[in-house]
């Protein structure tokens, strides 16, 4: 942050329990929109993606969706092993201000009264 405004962020996107019933035309149709807006919108804020929990089917929906993304923000997403993804998370952010259901060590909360969209929250790091 610079005084009051932020100079950018770490997005942490974790896709535990992504299936197949999960993949429609409308998922991919918002991910489209949502992609536009926060580019259009919010051009630098993201310091980089950090994609944790991904199962298989994940990279069918990523090769559905990367030719929508602009080639900076693809520059920026890092995904993470499945089975090491809690100690990488350390080379990019202090893995204390997660949730513990993220990072056992976490103990960040997620940020109630939200869209239930966004079922896994939002992190509080105050």
């Amino acid at each position: 942050f610079e005084g009051n405004k932020m100079k950018s962020c770490t997005v942490v996107m974790d896709f535990q329990g992504l299936n197949r019933r999960h993949l429609t035309p409308s998922l991919m149709s918002a991910g489209q929109e949502i992609s536009k807006l926060v580019t259009d919108n919010y051009p630098g804020y993201a310091k980089r993606f950090l994609f944790i929990r991904t199962p298989g089917i994940f990279r069918f929906a990523w090769n559905a969706f990367k030719p929508f993304i602009d080639e900076s923000t693809r520059q920026k997403i890092v995904f993470l092993k499945e089975d090491t993804y809690c100690e990488e998370l350390k080379k990019y952010l202090d893995p204390h201000i997660l949730p513990h259901e993220i990072c056992p060590e976490g103990s960040g909360q997620a940020i109630e009264e939200i869209s239930p969209s966004w079922e896994g929250g939002l992190i509080d790091s105050k």
